[in-house]
């Protein structure tokens, strides 16, 4: 009976031992099978994520690959010897070769002009030291023949050793550019020889009035070398009366109230005379509109202005000179032929008189005029020769010693032994000339001086001075007196006569045998007419 109990209980505990293992399998199977799963699960995931991240990849390589063979500009690697290892398409269009071509089988020297072989050789092994090169330019020879100019800038790819391993370097196309620069400089170079070769002055000039570039024109104009002029203003140059006038005219241009102008003005020439000048400014502005520098064209009319004070002073002669003593002339012969003076013979007397001063008048007025219009072109020529200065006074004292003697004016010469290379019927012309005025600007009873002295100068010459003691010439006007209808007061024309060319005529005379002429006073008392004249052995060599 127990053991019938007991082999009962021990079935119930197997029982229940069996079942709990039972339980205990079941179980554990379950959680292995779910863990297997999640794994899957996982793995399934991760494939994926890395079939994206692969995808994504292989679609940026490709994105990659495709902007570097079709970037707007060229790339290329080459190795320590310069041989193409990696080339892009962009460049290869470019040159006109295919890739196979180039890769392995060309140097990038071969591609370059001896120009750009010599720059390449003279920066390829700094570039593998230094590791970086910018902004080289190179003319590449393209397979078909042609030419194409590239910017190519560099980085240095290198190993753990810091050795050279290949270039990066990157071109971008500058043919249109170098077209466009060669372009401006033909046009500057053709600006630069409009500029110097222009029959009329030329000149670039700073805000400030510096010279900043001058035209061959210009210099002769002024009478500079270009040098000197670069070293000078516009200031120093001009008369003063015109400088303020020009600046005004600069600030309106500076300020836009004017795009250019033109006027006249005087400029020093390095010989000290005044040339008179057409002027035409223009600003010249950089791209901001900021003003540059002035452009200006310069045109000496110094001739045309004397031409239009000839013309004026002509037309005043015939208003005045001429129809003054043709009235006077008219009337005396107008009443001699009416007969209303036939029963007054002195009267009668005194009208021929008259009309025959005026007419000499007019024939010396005449031939004064053809005498200057003669030498001034050319037309007399001046015969010189060996000239005794003693002879030369002489003569011309006869001409003019019976009007000083009507005055009782008393002449005094001091004449020197030397003599003188010139022409002698001119030379007496121009002291008879010089002597008759101070006869006729001089008071009665008093002295008129002749004097010559021997300047041993190289080249040596003889000065000599006509002196009197009349009322003076004042300062301002001792140059203006040798010019046509020009005297010192106006009413001394009336007074004393004379046509207003003599001087004139003197000048243009001593000029021609290589002298000067001038005037000396200290404007209240007396003046001196100095001319000078070479002697024979100065210039014998030069007739």
């Amino acid at each position: 009976m127990i053991n019938a109990m007991v082999i009962n209980e021990f079935h119930v505990g197997l029982g229940i031992v069996l079942s709990l293992g039972i339980y205990w399998l079941l179980r554990h199977s379950w959680h292995d099978r779910q863990a297997k799963i999640k794994q899957t699960i996982e793995l399934t995931q991760l494939n994926t994520q890395l079939q994206l991240e692969l995808s994504e990849r292989q679609r940026t390589e490709a994105e990659l690959y495709d902007l570097y063979n079709h970037a707007p500009c060229g790339y290329h690697s080459l190795d320590a010897q310069g041989i193409f290892i990696r080339i892009n398409d962009t460049e290869l269009n470019w040159l006109g070769y295919s890739r196979e071509e180039i890769i392995g089988q060309k140097r990038f020297i071969d591609l370059l002009t001896p120009a750009g072989i010599a720059v390449f050789q003279e920066n390829f092994a700094q570039f593998q030291q230094l590791g970086q090169v910018n902004n080289l330019e190179f003319e590449l020879l393209c397979k078909t023949g042609s030419r194409l100019w590239v910017n190519l800038s560099a980085t240095a790819v290198k190993d753990a050793a810091g050795c050279y391993v290949m270039s990066r370097s990157t071109l971008f196309n500058i043919s249109e550019r170098k077209v466009m620069e060669e372009a401006l400089r033909n046009s500057e170079e053709r600006f630069r020889s409009a500029f110097e070769h222009a029959s009329i002055g030329m000149t670039l000039l700073g805000l400030d009035g510096q010279w900043l570039q001058v035209n061959t024109a210009l210099c002769q104009i002024l009478g500079y070398s270009e040098a000197e002029l670069l070293t000078t203003t516009v200031r120093t140059l001009t008369h003063p009366d015109d400088f303020s006038a020009d600046r005004v005219h600069w600030q309106q241009l500076i300020q836009g109230e004017l795009t250019t102008y033109a006027m006249q003005q005087r400029y020093f020439h390095k010989q000290g005379h005044l040339v008179w000048v057409s002027l035409n400014y223009s600003l010249i502005r950089d791209p901001a509109g900021q003003p540059l520098y002035l452009i200006a064209q310069i045109q000496d009319v110094t001739t045309r202005r004397e031409i239009e004070q000839i013309k004026t002073e002509f037309i005043a002669l015939v208003s005045h000179e001429l129809r003054t003593p043709l009235t006077a002339i008219r009337g005396s012969l107008g009443l001699l032929t009416s007969g209303a003076l036939r029963n007054y013979p002195e009267r009668a007397q005194r009208m021929i008189e008259i009309a025959s001063i005026d007419t000499e008048r007019l024939v010396q007025l005449v031939n004064d005029i053809l005498d200057l219009e003669r030498l001034e072109s050319g037309q007399v020529a001046l015969t010189k020769q060996p000239c005794n200065v003693v002879d030369l006074i002489t003569r011309s004292l006869n001409l003019v010693q019976t009007e000083a003697n009507k005055t009782a004016i008393t002449i005094v010469t001091m004449p020197t032994t030397a003599h003188v290379w010139a022409s002698p019927d001119h030379i007496v012309q121009v002291l008879a000339n010089l002597l008759d005025n101070a006869i006729k600007f001089s008071p009665p009873g008093s002295r008129v001086t002749v004097t010559a002295e021997t300047i041993l100068a190289e080249p040596a010459y003889v000065l000599l001075r006509v002196q009197d003691q009349g009322g003076g010439i004042p300062s301002n006007q001792l140059e203006m007196i040798f010019e046509r209808f020009q005297q010192a007061d106006v009413s001394d024309s009336r007074r004393v006569g004379g046509t207003g060319l003599g001087l004139a005529i003197c000048r243009r005379i001593i000029q021609q045998h290589w002298g000067n002429i001038w005037a000396e006073s200290n404007g209240d008392r007396g003046s001196t007419f100095c001319f000078t004249l070479p002697i024979p052995i100065a210039l014998a060599d030069c007739n």
